[in-house]
């Protein structure tokens, strides 16, 4: 059996991986991670055995033999304390799981998430990152912004909304003016990436799945938006399928294999048309339903093939 992990108001992305693995003749169940524990239980007994309930019907998850992690939503209804203790259960539970091809296993998706870890990865392995500062410290942020003449940008180190439906409390990626350095408090409480302002020639967004690329490349004509996910048609956003050079495949590959990922969602930021974009991040479980719509990337058949095969 395969297991598709996701939360109730996925879609389009999820189902294409669905329609992909019915023609494949595969056995499969969705779990909406978002529904435990209002709308279902979770076991483990001895063996271990992990097993969920719903509607006074069990299924046996242990013989499951591919697992694609693509969201962990568990607990989400939930108060703070309550929903730690079940998010802890229930991906302890899976952890368990452990003869089960993970897209992506749940250790390796942790450690991915930090954005420092990445970067410090990316430069050890030749990408070009751009001078970064992460700071608790309204100090340390001026002085910083102090050193580039075309101004800095400044983001989370974590999404506060996990979605890009243009939910009201999204957190874009911003360009610090300077009446900002005025008002940077707020770092004392929520620390903040910094980074200095790149004219942009083309961003990319790269998937990897395995050993096999899948890359757009982002053109957007208003140089004011910083954050194309906030940028529309009127500013000029146009999608391509886009190449890289064989080296940059060959170290991002590398930094793949070293956060043990078999999927990737990678952001790059070409300055020069001659030289390597800018390593952004990866995002180990990062959005790609536009690029399948618009660029016909066949990206839900070949992650279904991957757990296909894997079974």
């Amino acid at each position: 059996m395969i297991l598709l992990l996701t939360q109730s108001r996925d879609f389009y992305t999820i189902d294409g991986v669905e329609q992909h693995l019915q023609k494949l003749g595969a056995e499969y169940r969705r779990l909406n991670t978002d529904h435990f524990p209002a709308h279902f239980h979770l076991s483990v007994g001895p063996g271990p055995t992990v097993w969920l309930e719903a509607a006074n019907q069990q299924l046996d998850l242990t013989p499951t033999r591919a697992c694609w992690a693509r969201r962990l939503w568990p607990g989400a209804e939930m108060a703070p304390g309550a929903a730690e203790q079940c998010r802890t259960f229930f991906l302890d539970a899976l952890s368990l799981l452990s003869k089960a091809f993970w897209i992506n296993s749940l250790a390796a998706g942790q450690a991915a998430e930090s954005k420092l870890y990445q970067l410090d990865l990316a430069a050890q392995l030749g990408l070009r990152v751009p001078p970064t500062l992460v700071t608790s410290s309204p100090t340390e942020a001026r002085a910083f912004a102090e050193n580039f003449s075309e101004g800095v940008i400044t983001k989370l180190l974590l999404p506060t909304v996990q979605s890009m439906d243009g939910h009201p409390d999204f957190a874009y990626t911003t360009r610090v003016l300077p009446e900002h350095l005025d008002q940077l408090e707020i770092l004392r409480w929520m620390p903040q990436i910094f980074q200095p302002l790149l004219r942009r020639r083309r961003e990319f967004r790269v998937i990897v799945v395995g050993q096999d690329f899948y890359v757009g490349g982002l053109r957007l004509a208003n140089e004011a938006v910083i954050d194309w996910r906030a940028a529309s048609d009127a500013d000029g956003l146009t999608w391509e399928v886009a190449e890289l050079s064989e080296g940059l495949r060959t170290k991002i590959l590398t930094m793949m294999q070293k956060l043990g990922l078999v999927f990737g969602a990678f952001d790059f930021l070409e300055v020069e048309a001659d030289q390597d974009p800018y390593f952004l991040e990866v995002n180990q479980a990062g959005e790609w339903g536009w690029l399948e719509r618009d660029l016909g990337l066949p990206i839900a058949e070949r992650i279904a093939r991957a757990l296909a095969e894997a079974r």
